[in-house]
């Protein structure tokens, strides 16, 4: 046992400490205390060795000094020992209080040490207590970007909380780090977990047929992708899957309902081939037009088999008209004798409709009159001025010819890169046309023209007129104050501009002869849309407009000697093409040279009502177009410079007359001419020679009987 005095160890059957004399007591502890007696057992003995040193010292310099004292004379062993001096008394103290003090000294150091020890322990727990919670808070901070259940949370929380009490408990740091692995493991398969939701969620996503998505529905679905993978590289898990809702929802949105709009194509262009024009009215429901279709509202796709998928196009152009495009008009007027009382008000009405045009965004505007004749007051032009000027020098008197001025300006307009529309009105009943109303029909309806008509007053044919409107795509109105023109002028123009045009490039542009189909689709931001499957046009109609251009273009340079299919782009104008005779340069620079057909005792008046390509050859690098043109020409001359059938006309109707009479002849002429088309130097196909010849060898041209002569 030790000494509880001094800490020298004894035998367990010491009664004193054999070092101090100090009683020994002998204590019955358990275990835990005889652990903690030991360990002050412990301490005592180191505080034992301090003082052993400090009384070793001391003992040492003490018999250091005594040797070097003066040998005294002693006496014989077998007298008694003589009392020590009292010096000797006092160094005895005093090495006595040393050896005291030694002990307290090293006491002091034991117990400083021992409080140094257990502070650097206490230290050293609470950096790793820190270290746990620094990396509790990095866990929570992974988990807020993996994609977690509710019990995946619990499960969580139940592990992190056994940390948290593990440290209370101060249990050992291995038992807390095997908690901690069990944690990085939980982790590691919530990450896990996250990219297999993630990967299979995208493939089901790529997997959807998306057929009716806008350009904007690709593009956003593109960046999904992009999004998506970016934030698999970032291990943020739970804005990858932000993403994947969005594409889905684009997914949802781009298969949604496609009833709720009607969707008609109005027009077509084809005269810019391969780029193509549609102008598309979109409606709802209850008849009304969808306003603020933005560009990226419609999508188009095309083919040119049924039997195959059509192919997805990248649209060029889709903007309403009454934004940025033009619209091109022709006014058909009624200047009958009948409308003489009532002129004023009409030239007023119609002047007021001119104003209300877009002449700044391309519209365009042709003013047709006719009574017993048809005559273009103003071609098509965007200047205003021009027009006002025709409408004011229109007078009125005469008969009705309604029927074949319809057909010759739906002819003329076809000519015109805009969207068109002829707009007619009349106050009485056609009595001199040799044209139909099924003519009228089928040509406005083979060119995509709407026609809409007025009926002034009681006297005009109502029901006729409604059948043609209605037939052709347009509108009739019957009204009895001229004065209402322009209201109906007004909401005619607004209806046309409320159409959209889209623009594409036709795919296999050299193909002329297939057909191509195309399916148009349009969806507003909520969801709402429509579609147009299967509209179908022939790529052949490109050579019936480029005919026709090239026709009324032709009409005006032969007839007036005026430059305007030199200089309308059509045709080839090289200096080789001036100098062939067969070139259309040639023939059209000749009828500008002789001004026109005409002659010093005749003046004629030349219509195209009709025309038609009955074939298209290629041949090497050029096309063949063959075509059929009619036109009703009036022709002022003397009856003495009239042919047989015009003389045999006037004989029957007129009887003798004088040579020099002058009468207006009126006769169809049919033409069947033979062109060629190449490409121009700036890529685009242009007319180069005309021949009149027929495809099958017969007459090229042929002329009706005279059915008309007017004595002037």
């Amino acid at each position: 046992m030790f000494c509880s005095k001094c800490g020298t160890e004894n035998n367990q059957d010491s009664r004193f400490c054999r070092n101090c004399g100090a009683p020994l007591t002998r204590i019955v502890v358990d275990a835990e205390q005889e652990q903690q007696i030991g360990q002050e057992q412990q301490a005592g003995q180191e505080q034992q060795v301090v003082q052993n040193q400090w009384s070793s010292q001391y003992q040492q310099t003490v018999q250091n000094q005594v040797q070097q004292q003066p040998v005294l004379n002693t006496q014989s062993s077998a007298q008694p020992k003589p009392q020590k001096s009292k010096k000797a008394q006092i160094i005895a103290i005093v090495t006595a209080l040393v050896l005291v003090a030694g002990g307290g000294i090293g006491w002091k150091f034991y117990n400083d040490h021992q409080e140094q020890v257990e502070q650097d322990k206490q230290d050293k727990w609470d950096t790793y207590v820190e270290k746990v919670n620094d990396w509790l808070e990095e866990m929570e901070t992974r988990k807020l970007n993996y994609l977690v259940s509710e019990d995946d949370e619990a499960q969580y929380q139940e592990l992190c909380n056994a940390i948290l009490e593990a440290i209370d408990l101060h249990k050992s740091t291995e038992t807390i780090d095997k908690q901690k692995e069990e944690v990085e493991s939980f982790m590691q398969s919530l990450e896990d977990s996250s990219v297999e939701q993630i990967d299979c969620k995208k493939a089901e996503l790529e997997a959807i047929e998306i057929e009716f998505a806008l350009d904007s529905d690709l593009e956003a679905i593109d960046t999904y992708k992009t999004n998506v993978q970016n934030y698999l590289d970032e291990k943020n898990y739970v804005e990858a899957w932000r993403v994947l809702e969005q594409w889905e929802n684009t997914i949802s949105l781009a298969n949604s309902n496609f009833d709720s709009y009607n969707v008609t194509v109005r027009q077509y262009d084809l005269s810019d081939y391969p780029n193509m024009k549609m102008y598309v009215e979109v409606t709802d429901q209850d008849g009304n037009f969808v306003d603020n279709l933005g560009s990226n509202a419609f999508f188009v796709n095309e083919g040119r088999s049924l039997d195959e998928e059509l192919n997805r196009t990248t649209l060029t152009s889709a903007a309403k008209l009454n934004q940025n495009e033009g619209i091109s008009i022709g006014l058909v007027a009624d200047v009958s004798g009948s409308m003489a009382d009532f002129m004023g008000e009409t030239q007023e009405a119609m002047i007021k409709f001119v104003d209300s045009m877009q002449f700044d965004k391309g519209d365009e505007m042709e003013i047709t009159a006719f009574n017993e004749e048809a005559y273009i007051c103003q071609s098509f032009t965007n200047d205003a001025s021009q027009v006002t000027n025709s409408i004011n020098s229109m007078v009125a008197g005469g008969e009705t010819r309604l029927y074949d001025t319809l057909i010759n300006e739906i002819a003329r307009i076809q000519s015109c890169d805009n969207a068109k529309c002829v707009i007619g009105f009349t106050d009485g009943i056609d009595n001199l046309s040799v044209y139909t109303p099924e003519d009228v029909i089928d040509a406005a309806v083979s060119n995509h023209i709407p026609l809409f008509l007025i009926g002034i007053g009681s006297s005009c044919d109502s029901d006729t007129l409604q059948y043609i409107a209605e037939s052709t795509g347009g509108i009739y109105q019957n009204i009895y104050d001229v004065e209402s023109l322009s209201d109906i002028y007004n909401s005619i123009y607004t209806e046309q501009k409320n159409v959209y045009l889209l623009e594409y490039t036709v795919s296999e542009e050299d193909d002329f002869i297939a057909p191509c189909y195309t399916d148009i689709y349009v969806r507003n931001e909520d969801g709402n849309g429509g579609c147009l499957n299967s509209f179908s046009f022939e790529p052949m109609d490109y050579f019936r407009i480029m005919y026709n251009k090239f026709l009324v273009a032709g009409i005006d340079c032969q007839t007036k000697g005026e430059r305007n299919l030199l200089d309308s782009g059509l045709i080839i104008t090289t200096e080789d093409a001036y100098k062939n005779e067969k070139c259309i340069a040639h023939q059209s620079q000749a009828a500008i040279n002789s001004g026109g057909v005409g002659s010093k005792d005749s003046s004629i008046f030349e219509v195209l009502v009709g025309y038609d390509v009955t074939n298209v050859v290629k041949e090497g690098d050029r096309y063949v177009v063959y075509g059929m043109s009619s036109y009703d020409i009036s022709k002022e001359r003397k009856i003495s410079k009239a042919n047989k059938a015009e003389k045999k006309y006037v004989e029957e109707y007129y009887g003798d007359v004088d040579k020099d009479t002058m009468f207006w002849f009126e006769e169809n002429i049919v033409n069947y001419e033979k062109l060629t088309m190449i490409k121009d130097t700036d890529g685009k196909w242009k007319f180069y020679t005309r021949e009149y010849e027929r495809e099958d060898g017969g007459d090229a041209i042929y002329v009706n009987e005279v059915y008309q002569a007017v004595e002037e």
